[in-house]
């Protein structure tokens, strides 16, 4: 199941049915990635080949109206800045919080609510 809103507009019963329904294997319904979720992140390296940036540190991550800008520190500590349509951020809460400058403010308050266990 697919679903897109604005934070907020989905009641958080309807949220925990469509996890439910993704990671629920009775029935048939699980959606769970054959692999491991990792194996997406390898994919997406296989497919950028050489325009893939090994060995870097983000820093920040600037949403814009029609594109992305994303600073990094090379290998070479060397600090860069490209474009993008998209950016897929697969960080820890407070992590993305951290770096994305210009998050919507509910956004940044429910990522400031999620704590992850010892």
């Amino acid at each position: 199941a697919r679903m897109h809103a604005e934070l907020g507009q989905l009641p958080a019963g309807w949220c925990l049915a469509l996890f439910h329904f993704g990671w629920d294997r009775s029935g048939g319904r699980g959606r769970n990635i054959v692999g491991g979720p990792s194996t997406l992140t390898d994919a997406i390296a296989a497919a950028l080949g050489e325009r893939r940036v090994k060995g870097a540190e983000t820093i920040q991550v600037v949403l814009q109206d029609d594109h992305v800008e994303v600073t990094y520190l090379d290998a070479q500590r060397k600090e860069v800045t490209v474009t993008a349509r998209h950016v897929i951020m697969a960080t820890p809460a407070p992590i993305t919080r951290k770096v994305v400058a210009n998050l919507e403010t509910d956004l940044s308050e429910a990522l400031g609510q999620i704590y992850y266990g010892p």
